[in-house]
């Protein structure tokens, strides 16, 4: 009995075998087979028992795609940058957006590097270098409201195309419409019998993400539309139960999980009790609203579909470079009903 000569080849070599070997082995050629196993490369309708066969000889031969040849003759390498612009070991991510555009991009054949800022002096002189030898072939930014001057430039510099996560620009960005999502919310509180709604919202700072400006916008035209008077708060001063008890809330509203987890825990040693004396929501779904001591009502931030329409931004891009500019999506987060808002509406004392 004759030895497989493509393995035989393969031993000999300690490689696995190559596109060209597989055409010979089942008759086809090399591009047939290289269009079969990259399918998103191609252009030309292959039979789907042609593609079957090929993909199972491939598994079956241990082939390994070269990517350092695919790059050479494509001009790309399939690897797609995702910086979020933070230094320091400790960040606090939008939740599941590494995941979803990790996802999205191995959907369409290409891999994710994750990019953080390396902590400490030497974080301005390293910036070039970071983001000239990853050999990416294009770049996805989440808070790039916090990059400085040096980074930007640094950025500029490589020519990559970039896409903006969560960050509001005309163009080349995919971002959360928050003004319309904290309108909505609190026009819930209000269709659910609240109108005493406490606003509760970090100071403003020359750091903060917009957002935060936007959902404060929300809450007050909403407040206007029912000629009630604003209650906001500021997360960072010390006088909350102070403020709670001069206020009179009968729902509390916060511009974020985080300040939801803090007011859960200043209550925690008072008698006001959530729902029961006073309803709470937050802006945003992630570990704390889904693991609260009950289920809060909050936004739920439409992370997948924007990761999805950012990866095909930047591949668009890429398909065209002298197509610099796309314009922008907003898209609107979704409201959750949790027990912390009970309806009020037709409650009736006796």
């Amino acid at each position: 009995m004759l030895a497989d000569p493509l393995m035989k080849d393969a031993k000999k070599n300690k490689k696995s075998p190559t596109i060209k070997d597989l055409a010979l082995k089942l008759g086809l050629s090399h591009r047939a087979v290289s269009q079969a196993l990259n399918p998103r490369e191609s252009t030309t309708k292959l039979r789907p028992e042609t593609v079957k066969r090929v993909q199972r000889l491939a598994a079956e031969k241990n082939y390994r795609a070269n990517t350092f040849a695919r790059a050479m003759r494509t001009g790309r390498a399939r690897i797609m940058g995702y910086f979020e612009a933070s230094v320091g070991p400790f960040g606090y991510s939008i939740f599941g957006a590494d995941t979803a555009i990790y996802q999205a991009a191995q959907n369409r054949g290409y891999h994710l590097m994750m990019i953080r800022l390396p902590s400490g002096n030497d974080c301005q002189t390293s910036v070039p270098r970071i983001f000239t030898e990853l050999n990416l072939d294009a770049l996805i930014i989440c808070n790039a409201g916090a990059l400085t001057p040096e980074i930007a430039d640094a950025i500029d510099q490589t020519g990559l195309p970039v896409v903006f996560f969560n960050e509001k620009h005309s163009h080349n960005a995919v971002y959360i419409d928050d003004e319309a999502g904290s309108y909505t919310m609190t026009r819930y509180l209000v269709d659910r019998g609240y109108n005493r709604i406490f606003f509760e919202r970090a100071l403003p700072a020359a750091s903060e993400h917009y957002s935060v400006e936007d959902r404060t916008r929300g809450y007050l035209r909403a407040m206007e539309e029912i000629g009630a008077d604003p209650l906001v708060y500021y997360s960072t001063k010390p006088d909350f139960l102070d403020f709670f008890e001069r206020t009179s809330p009968d729902a509390l509203y916060t511009a974020g999980s985080l300040s939801a987890a803090r007011i859960f825990r200043i209550l925690y040693d008072t008698p006001i009790h959530v729902p029961r004396d006073v309803a709470l929501s937050a802006y945003g779904l992630d570990w704390f609203t889904i693991e609260a001591p009950i289920s809060l009502t909050s936004m739920k931030l439409p992370i997948a579909a924007m990761a999805d329409h950012a990866v095909e931004m930047a591949i668009a891009l890429l398909d065209n470079p002298k197509r610099m500019r796309i314009p922008s999506v907003a898209f609107k987060p979704a409201l959750v009903e949790g027990q912390s808002t009970p309806s009020r509406k037709y409650q009736h004392t006796s």
